[in-house]
């Protein structure tokens, strides 16, 4: 989709063309929110997408060997009652 937006905005696109982009914020599917890395202004990204679906599950690899959750990395680590 990325692809599709630069050459509908004059991009030349040809087989082989490395397309750079990123995922901004908004709604709908992750491809529809692909833009090309050119077109974004700053703040436009969607770091909560990078990392939920990139650092942490790359960290994890490592942290859950040592005894932590994803939870406890994104700091939504859920208590039970009697915790308290």
């Amino acid at each position: 989709k990325a692809a599709m937006k630069a050459q509908k905005r004059g991009r030349p696109i040809v087989e082989g063309t490395l397309i750079n982009f990123v995922i901004t914020k908004g709604r709908g599917s992750i491809s529809d929110r692909a833009e090309p890395v050119e077109d974004v202004k700053p703040g436009e990204y969607d770091p909560d997408y990078y990392i939920e679906h990139q650092v942490a599950p790359a960290a994890m690899r490592v942290l859950s060997a040592l005894g932590y959750e994803e939870g406890d990395l994104l700091g939504k680590k859920q208590y039970k009652l009697t915790h308290f």
